[in-house]
């Protein structure tokens, strides 16, 4: 028996609420895979709270057109928010303590990219963009990286432990956060294309997230993740568990319903310089 087809709300019009015998049958429109709250929400709501489904209470549901922001609705109304205020702080950390296995003995960190070494322009970069912190995780060769920031205005992170991988950086960056830090934007060193106007696309992009606190912000170029990323508080913990030479992209397909995808039109997003080819590859494009 089909009770109804459609709902009076968008997403979730092409919803299907029937049922065979005693038993309840949704089918479900293509907006029940987004994490964003819906219509087919609601109707499962319902069910749980053995409330019903009839076509009264359908009728109900009915938004009167306002529609919800979506991913294939760009956010005419979101914009509408001002995404300067903000109660809580972002912090930035650049991750910086590897010791560039693939870079033939070189620390890539310390190679010169218009005159000045990759982890200078990087951490400038960051500095100029709208983060309210900045850090940095050092481990290999600590010294000589902090040495070619240290007029910087930044937080200095020591990592005794870099050599167990990128997991220790995060450990180390998180023990620092306070209660003031709502979001965590981790930035890899060796990201020689990324500006300043990239991570004020990501942070605004995530500023404007419902629920951003439970949201991860990833820049995207034809479908690829890319670098950097912004981590809401409720995964502070899983960051900070994480263990051996794995990164942040080891929990992406843990939560697969918080991910917010920003595609951009710029494919330093996913590209690094982790060989002597990358960096050329880079400086060639540059020219």
């Amino acid at each position: 028996e089909i009770i109804q087809y459609g709902l009076a709300v968008d997403p979730g019009n092409l919803l299907l609420v029937g049922k065979i015998g005693k038993t309840a049958i949704i089918g479900m429109p293509g907006c029940a895979r987004s994490p964003k709250l819906n219509g087919f929400d609601w109707v499962l709501q319902l069910l749980m709270a053995d409330i019903p489904v009839v076509k009264e209470e359908l009728a109900e549901m009915g938004a009167g057109g306002v529609l919800m922001e979506i991913a294939s609705r760009p956010l005419p109304r979101a914009l509408a928010k001002s995404v300067n205020k903000r109660e809580k702080k972002i912090m930035g950390v650049i991750l910086a303590a590897g010791n560039s296995t693939r870079m033939g003995g070189d620390n890539k960190l310390l190679k010169n990219i218009d005159g000045a070494p990759l982890i200078r322009n990087t951490t400038i970069e960051m500095l100029k963009s709208d983060i309210d912190t900045c850090s940095i995780v050092l481990g290999y060769q600590s010294d000589k990286v902090a040495n070619v920031i240290k007029d910087l205005d930044l937080n200095l992170i020591l990592n005794p432990n870099w050599e167990e991988g990128q997991s220790s950086s995060l450990k180390a960056a998180i023990n620092t956060l306070d209660s003031t830090h709502s979001d965590l934007l981790i930035m890899l060193g060796d990201l020689p294309g990324i500006n300043s106007s990239h991570i004020n696309r990501i942070i605004e992009d995530h500023l404007l997230t419902n629920n951003r606190k439970s949201k991860i912000t990833i820049p995207s170029f034809k479908g690829q993740k890319g670098n950097p990323a912004i981590w809401g508080k409720s995964f502070f913990h899983d960051l900070s568990n994480l263990e051996g030479d794995v990164g942040e992209r080891a929990l992406f397909s843990e939560h697969p319903a918080a991910i917010n995808i920003l595609e951009m039109d710029d494919p330093w997003v996913v590209r690094d310089a982790d060989t002597p080819e990358d960096f050329e590859n880079f400086l060639y494009h540059e020219k």
